[in-house]
């Protein structure tokens, strides 16, 4: 019976096209950091951009107004450092998870970040929507 289920997992892994070698989908997350006055929120994004670090638990729920789907999401606490030349300073932000209305886990860390979107969320405050790749 083992050889049989190891067989069809190799026979999965060739007709997939990954040579044996189980292929799994890369995680990304999605969140809403917060636009300064003058339109940034200070997170570089690209392959050479920050990383986020989430610190903590949810600190609270909010709902997300037009910066997503109806539903209370959790708002986190992270921290932006830049992993090359250190040209940025660390810093925390507050940041608001979108992609589920489960809290993210804390120590979860975001590489590639690429901006989404930009929205207004509740009481016209103005957000950028972030995707990651969790690492």
């Amino acid at each position: 019976m083992r050889r049989h289920v190891l067989w069809m997992v190799l026979s999965i892994g060739f007709v997939t096209g990954t040579g044996g070698h189980l292929a799994f989908a890369q995680t990304t997350i999605e969140f809403i950091a917060p636009q300064g006055p003058d339109g940034d929120t200070g997170i570089a994004s690209g392959p050479n951009g920050d990383s986020v670090i989430f610190t903590g638990r949810a600190t609270s729920f909010t709902p997300l107004g037009g910066c997503g789907y109806a539903g209370d999401y959790p708002v986190h606490t992270a921290l932006a450092l830049d992993p090359g030349a250190g040209d940025r300073p660390m810093r925390l932000i507050g940041v608001i998870g979108t992609s589920s209305t489960d809290p993210i886990h804390p120590g979860t860390r975001l590489r590639n970040l690429e901006i989404v979107t930009n929205c207004t969320g509740l009481d016209d405050a103005s957000w950028t929507k972030y995707r990651g790749e969790e690492c």
